[in-house]
C-alpha cells in the first residue's frame, strides 16, 4: 500500500475511534476586569460536562471585536455535540440588547431562569447579562442562559413594533401588564423585553413554543390630544370587561408632529375572537360621534369615536370575530 494512503487510513482510524472536536463560546461573559470570574465559570462548567467528554481545554480570550470584553470557551472531544437549551441558539434570537441597564437584565435573567428550571425540573449551567450595545446604546444589555441538557422545550423569539411612544405606561409597567394579558391566552412567555426611541418602540418576546405568537394590531386610529387617547383606551377596556378573551394590549402611542394614536393588540389562537371595523358615517364633532355609537348589539360589543388615516372622524365598531356589521 502507498504510505500516503496508509497514513491517510491511520489518521481517518483514529478520528474514528476519539470521536470529533467541538467548541462551546460564551461571548462576553466577563469584562478584562473581571477575568478570575470568567475563569471561575468556565472552570465550573467543564467540571459539569467532564464525565460526558474529554475537555481538551477551557479558559477565557478577549473579545474580537471589543478588547475590554472576555469571551469564554471549553473545547471537547466527544462523538457527537453536546445537547444543549441556550437562549442565543434560535435564528430568531435578538442580536441586540434590549435593557437599559445591567440590574435589570440581572432581575429578568433571574425570572427566565426560575422559569426554565420550574418547566423542565433543570438547573440553568450558565446565566450572564452582557453589554452587546452594537446597534442601540440606550439598551446595550441582553442576558444568555445555556442548559447542558436534552430538553424537549423549545424557545422562539419574536417582535412587535409599533411607531410612537408608548403613553401613560412605565417600561416596566406596560412589561407587567403585557405578559398578564398573554398569560391569559395560554402563552408560554419566558421572557419580555422593550426598547424605543422617539419614533418607535419595540417589544421582544422570549416564548416556550416552537412557533411564534400570531398578534393582529389594529393602529389606524387617531386623535388630536393625549387626553382624547387615553379617553378611548378606558372606553374600550369598559367595552370588553365582560368579555372572556380581551385584547392582549390597549394602549396609546405618540407620534411624530403631536398626533396621538390609539394602539389594540389582539392575539390569534385558534379563531380571533374580535375585530374592529370603522363605519361609512363621517362627523363633525367628537360630541356628534359619541351621541351616535353603537352599544351592545347582536354581534357588536361597542364602538368608540377615532379618525381615520385621512383625518375623518368615524365610529369604529367592535365586533365579534368573523361577523358582519351594517352601518
Amino acid at each position: 500500500m502507498h504510505k500516503f494512503a496508509s497514513i491517510l487510513l491511520l489518521f481517518m482510524a483514529a478520528a474514528s475511534a476519539h470521536g470529533e472536536i467541538f467548541v462551546f463560546s460564551a461571548d462576553k461573559l466577563s469584562t478584562t476586569a473581571h477575568v478570575n470570574l470568567c475563569n471561575e465559570k468556565m472552570n465550573a462548567l467543564a467540571d459539569k460536562i467532564k464525565d460526558q467528554v474529554e475537555i481538551l481545554g477551557h479558559g477565557c480570550e478577549v473579545n474580537k471585536r471589543n478588547p475590554h470584553q472576555l469571551d469564554g470557551y471549553i473545547e471537547y472531544e466527544a462523538e457527537q455535540r453536546l445537547k444543549i437549551f441556550d437562549t442565543d441558539r434560535p435564528l430568531s434570537a435578538p442580536t441586540a440588547g434590549f435593557f437599559s441597564r445591567k440590574t435589570e437584565c440581572i432581575q429578568s435573567i433571574t425570572e427566565a431562569e426560575d422559569k426554565f428550571t420550574g418547566r423542565t425540573g433543570l438547573e440553568v449551567d450558565l446565566a450572564y447579562c452582557f453589554d452587546d450595545g452594537l446597534y442601540n446604546d440606550k439598551t446595550p444589555f441582553r442576558f444568555r442562559l445555556v442548559s447542558f441538557a436534552d430538553v424537549d422545550i423549545e424557545l422562539t423569539w419574536f417582535k412587535k413594533i409599533t411607531f410612537g411612544q408608548i403613553l401613560n405606561h412605565s417600561k416596566n409597567g406596560f412589561k407587567e401588564y403585557l405578559t398578564k394579558n398573554l398569560q391569559g391566552y395560554g402563552v408560554d412567555l419566558f421572557t419580555l423585553g422593550y426598547r424605543s426611541s422617539l419614533a418607535w418602540s419595540e417589544i421582544i418576546f422570549g416564548t416556550f413554543s416552537n412557533d411564534m405568537v400570531a398578534i393582529r394590531t389594529w393602529t389606524d386610529m387617531h386623535h388630536n390630544s393625549r387626553e382624547k387617547c387615553i379617553a378611548n383606551t378606558q372606553i374600550v377596556s369598559r367595552i370588553f370587561h365582560s368579555e372572556a378573551k380581551k385584547p392582549a394590549a390597549i394602549f396609546c402611542t405618540r407620534e411624530a408632529f403631536g398626533k396621538f394614536k390609539l394602539n389594540i393588540w389582539g392575539v390569534v389562537d385558534n379563531n380571533l375572537v374580535f375585530r374592529i371595523k370603522p363605519l361609512k358615517r363621517v362627523y363633525g364633532t367628537i360630541q356628534d360621534c359619541q351621541e351616535n355609537s353603537i352599544g351592545l348589539s347582536g354581534n357588536t360589543l361597542g364602538s368608540f369615536c377615532a379618525r381615520d388615516n385621512d383625518g375623518e372622524l368615524r365610529s369604529h365598531a367592535i365586533v365579534r370575530a368573523k361577523e358582519n356589521i351594517e352601518d
